[in-house]
């Protein structure tokens, strides 16, 4: 229960962290540009992509925080599928074919990865709410086998000890 807790709470504070960040970028974004850019068309172009990747911080932020939480509880492989599956299979294609099909150029880049982006947190969100269902049935698993083994033992210890008990009072040292 707290890990599940503390999951979704580390994975917000990081994305509103990540989102205040983006926001001092996104108004420094402009004199960020002029320190790469030898143009002022270049200027407006990397001002514009670091204006737009400044949406995806709070995304990624989440995202990791929640994977690293299912990682660290042994819970890898499907994490590293969710990302490779949003970059290999999602945002490269879609970014092709944005880009170069749809003509959009640079704008369907951006829109792709702002997409494979989106979805790796849902998948994400999707994945914790699995681990911590699971987890929560394999506690109570556990739970209901410890009860049904303490009642095996009580049962068992306590008709021994009346065996014991009945011996001793016989005055029976054996059989």
């Amino acid at each position: 229960q707290e890990a599940r807790r503390m999951t979704w709470l580390l994975s917000g504070v990081s994305a509103t962290f990540m989102a205040a960040v983006a926001i001092a970028i996104a108004l420094l974004s402009g004199q960020i540009a002029s320190f790469y850019a030898v143009s002022h068309q270049s200027k407006e172009i990397v001002s514009a992509l670091i204006m737009s990747s400044c949406a995806i911080y709070p995304l990624l932020a989440f995202y990791l925080t929640a994977f690293g939480a299912l990682e660290g509880a042994g819970f890898t492989v499907k994490p590293m599928l969710a990302l490779s599956v949003g970059l290999f299979l999602l945002r490269v294609p879609l970014a092709y074919l944005l880009a170069i099909h749809c003509h959009m150029e640079v704008t369907g880049i951006i829109i792709a990865v702002a997409i494979s982006h989106l979805a790796v947190t849902l998948a994400a969100v999707s994945l914790v709410r699995q681990f911590f269902a699971q987890e929560k049935t394999t506690i109570c698993s556990r739970q209901s086998f410890s009860r049904t083994v303490a009642k095996a033992s009580s049962f068992h210890v306590s008709g021994g000890q009346e065996s014991h008990s009945k011996i001793a009072s016989s005055g029976s040292t054996g059989p």
